[in-house]
């Protein structure tokens, strides 16, 4: 966990927390283009990967229901499911459901459950609760945490709910 030069800093950061506005990460968000650096074979039109690509000048507003690999770097106003990987490097507003979510530079409003792992990295946000089998946190969460197998608070690590 972080270390504090007074209780009263330490005390400021966790309500700074509570009273956090998810719209300053947006506005500050680093989106990466997902097919940076990927070429296609001569003639070929589509990834040789089955991947749901949402792109970072996207807005989805609905759910969204798959069995492949999700890549999210625009916005979902909407819960996604897959029975797959969800990478998210942009802004969900509703629930996740996927055998593992990667949040790297990542902003959350609802919550996660992975029947595996959930990694959120240093410059995420979660507002809501998190499942899993393995929970790696370095970023900031606002809600609770309950981690079946294993639950590691890295150095950048901030949490205002429970750990159960």
């Amino acid at each position: 966990m972080a270390k504090y030069e007074t209780q009263e800093a330490q005390a400021e950061v966790i309500r700074s927390l509570c009273d956090f506005d998810i719209s300053r990460v947006e506005a500050n968000l680093t989106i990466e283009d997902p097919l940076e650096g990927i070429t296609f074979a001569p003639g070929s039109e589509s990834i040789s990967m089955n991947v749901t690509v949402i792109g970072k000048s996207m807005v989805v507003d609905g759910d969204i229901s798959t069995s492949s690999p999700v890549s999210v770097r625009g916005t979902v106003n909407g819960n996604i499911k897959t029975t797959s990987d969800i990478g998210v490097n942009g802004l969900v507003n509703g629930d996740i459901t996927a055998d593992s979510i990667d949040f790297n530079h990542a902003a959350i409003r609802g919550n996660s459950v992975a029947a595996k792992e959930v990694n959120l990295s240093n410059h995420s946000v979660a507002i809501g609760d998190i499942d899993g089998g393995k929970i790696v946190i370095d970023g900031k969460v606002k809600g609770n945490v309950t981690a079946k197998d294993a639950l590691y608070f890295k150095s950048n690590a901030l949490m205002v709910g429970s750990v159960v």
